[in-house]
């Protein structure tokens, strides 16, 4: 850990001294509100550091707190308590400290949820408590009386941070891994803003100078720091580049919004000036593209007299989706299904590591949160490249949410209906086409091309009121007829050897 100077952001100390220790290895750092020689760090190795600077040497390190089983994810001060600090561990616990008090905790929080993200004092109620957990949850805690006041379902995953509103005592924003940052009511637990960020939101920070105004930056995938206005949430406010890593976190100068400094995995720390920040509102593109999950390219552009929308057609890929979507397990143990994907899918590599890891999870409980967060990463990943079928296959076999509604209308797009019904989608209002003889798409009973009304394959007559059809292979009639005929037959009444009761 390493002392630097804010003027011209040179080292004017280190602390590391001695052999190495994993008590060096820093996850979180807070520096004292009122006492410049007092920092606190949680380390990986579970503990809590206590720096005194007006020492010097292995004397640096004050004390060391050990109460939690896990790696310690956020350590903070209380604004206007000076002896006390809060910490959030993977053990799911959060801890009240008094630095007077030595070795163990004042406080402890048992919240039942796999890992304790982050916690925050209030700083207007000094007994108030936010924190967010695996679970997706944020809650708000009342440390005096010990007991939770709120619990807030924030987030669809992960809920990885937690920041109070510098001036409104009762706003609280969160973000998750589900790319969303909230800001919520702590009073009654409503929603009152919503962002959408790139990827995962890891930190949030409130924008003191500018009340509407927070800070944003996540730990994988993307290197920026946004600033985003909740008022107007569409695009950032501005974007700070500069890292070829992902943001671990930041600060803001002192004195208000000139600069503000970052920290990332590649090693630099930068100072990054207002001036320099990229506008995304100032600078919207003039043409778009995006491709389809039919392998259908759009492009639109715009200029000052038109918009105009293109479409180009690259290739059928019916074939190797009508293959695949007869050849992918979507149901049953979850490794014999990765084993089985894993020899006939496009993608084996991924379908090897999800069995390897499910695998893995039933071996190590403590690793379920983090499995199970990759495993999501996994499945939207493949959405975002357009990839539903991989995705959705992915999140049926391992019973997590996914775009399995998405796929199910990809293949009857590509009027791949038997298929497609064998997916476990409930769609009580679905809208279905098929077709006629002659070649046209039938629709409410009548066909497009040669206008002839559907007959029903049970009496061979024209069906003039409810019709009843499978999907799998188009054919039906008279609900009445149909509901009859499968009381003591399973084929097609039409007689095209289709099983239509079961086609699982």
């Amino acid at each position: 850990m390493r002392i630097l100077s804010l003027s011209d952001l040179s080292e004017s100390r280190n602390l590391r001294v001695g052999r190495s220790n994993l008590n060096y290895s820093t996850q979180d750092l807070s520096w004292h509100p009122s006492d410049p020689d007092c920092i606190l760090s949680a380390a990986k190795n579970s503990s809590i550091v206590l720096w005194n600077l007006k020492n010097s040497g292995t004397s640096t390190l004050d004390k060391l707190y050990k109460d939690h089983k896990t790696m310690v994810n956020r350590v903070k001060w209380h604004p206007s308590l000076p002896d006390i600090f809060i910490s959030a561990a993977q053990d799911g616990f959060i801890r009240i400290w008094d630095r007077r008090v030595a070795d163990q905790s004042v406080k402890l929080f048992n919240c039942n949820s796999e890992g304790a993200r982050d916690a925050s004092f209030s700083l207007h109620k000094d007994h108030l408590i936010g924190a967010s957990f695996d679970s997706g949850s944020v809650q708000i805690l009342d440390w005096r009386k010990e007991q939770v006041l709120r619990k807030i379902n924030a987030h669809k995953r992960l809920a990885l941070t937690v920041d109070w509103h510098p001036m409104w005592p009762d706003r609280i924003a969160s973000g998750g891994s589900d790319k969303y940052i909230k800001i919520w009511n702590s009073e009654n637990g409503e929603t009152i803003y919503k962002v959408q960020a790139p990827e995962a939101v890891a930190r949030v920070k409130w924008l003191p100078a500018q009340p509407t105004h927070i800070a944003s930056v996540s730990h994988s995938h993307d290197n920026n720091l946004y600033i985003w206005d909740i008022e107007n949430p569409t695009l950032p406010n501005s974007v700070y580049r500069g890292h070829s890593q992902p943001i671990k976190d930041f600060l803001l100068q002192p004195g208000g919004m000139d600069s503000l400094i970052t920290c990332s995995d590649d090693g630099l720390l930068i100072d990054q000036q207002i001036t320099n920040a990229y506008s995304p509102k100032n600078d919207r593109p003039k043409c778009l593209i995006a491709v389809g999950t039919l392998n259908t390219l759009g492009l639109l552009t715009a200029n000052s007299s038109k918009t105009s929308l293109t479409f180009i057609n690259l290739g059928n890929m019916k074939g190797e989706i009508e293959k695949q979507a007869n050849e992918l397990k979507i149901k049953g143990d979850v490794i014999e299904c990765c084993k089985a994907n894993s020899e006939v899918s496009n993608e084996k590599g991924v379908w090897k590591a999800l069995g390897s890891l499910h695998d893995l999870s039933k071996q190590e409980s403590w690793l379920n949160s983090l499995i199970k967060e990759s495993f999501y990463e996994t499945i939207e990943y493949y959405t975002e490249r357009g990839e539903l079928q991989t995705a959705a296959c992915a999140a049926n076999v391992l019973e997590l949410k996914g775009p399995i509604k998405d796929y199910a209308g990809l293949l009857k797009q590509l009027e791949l209906s038997e298929q497609a019904v064998k997916l476990p989608v409930s769609e009580p209002n679905l809208e279905f086409f098929y077709r006629c003889k002659c070649g046209k798409m039938i629709e409410d009973g009548l066909c497009q091309g040669c206008q002839n009304k559907a007959d029903c394959s049970v009496c061979e007559t024209t069906v003039k009121g409810l019709y009843s059809w499978c999907q799998g292979c188009g054919h039906g009639g008279h609900a009445a007829h149909i509901n009859a005929w499968f009381k003591s037959n399973s084929l097609c009444p039409a007689g095209c050897g289709h099983n239509c009761v079961n086609m699982d």
